[in-house]
C-alpha cells in the first residue's frame, strides 16, 4: 500500500494535489467506540484516488486508513527529485503526527450521556 497517491500537478510545476494514507489506530476512544468503526459512522468512506487497488479501497471502507487530500506548493524551479523529496517528508510527518489527530475529532464519537 502507497502512503500517498499524487492526484495532479499544477501547469506551472508549483503545485501537487495529493491524498496522503494515514493508518487509523485499533484502539477505542471514551465512549469505547473502536476509531476505526466511529470513522466509518463519522463520514462516508470511499477513495479519492481512481486508481488504486481493491485491497486499498477496501482498507479505506472498513475504516483502517483515512485519505487526506492536501496541496503542496513547491518553487518551480526545483527538480522533479527534490518536489518528490517535499511530499515524501509532508508523508513523514503526516503519518507520525495525523493519528493523534483522528484520536482527537473521534475522542468523543459515540457517547451517550444525561443531565441528571
Amino acid at each position: 500500500m502507497a502512503d500517498y497517491h499524487i492526484l495532479e500537478v499544477g501547469l506551472a510545476g508549483d503545485q501537487a494535489r495529493i491524498v496522503f494514507h494515514i493508518s487509523v489506530p485499533n484502539e477505542n476512544n471514551s465512549a469505547g467506540v473502536n476509531l476505526r468503526t466511529a470513522l466509518r459512522q463519522f463520514r462516508s468512506l470511499s477513495t479519492k484516488v481512481p486508481f488504486i487497488d481493491q485491497n486499498e479501497k477496501d482498507l479505506i471502507a472498513d475504516g483502517e486508513i483515512f485519505e487526506l487530500v492536501e496541496s503542496v506548493t513547491f518553487d518551480p524551479e526545483l527538480t522533479n527529485a527534490q518536489k518528490n523529496q517535499i511530499i515524501k517528508d509532508r508523508a513523514i510527518v503526516l503519518l507520525q503526527t495525523f493519528p493523534d489527530k483522528i484520536r482527537s475529532i473521534l475522542e468523543f464519537w459515540g457517547f451517550d450521556g444525561t443531565a441528571v
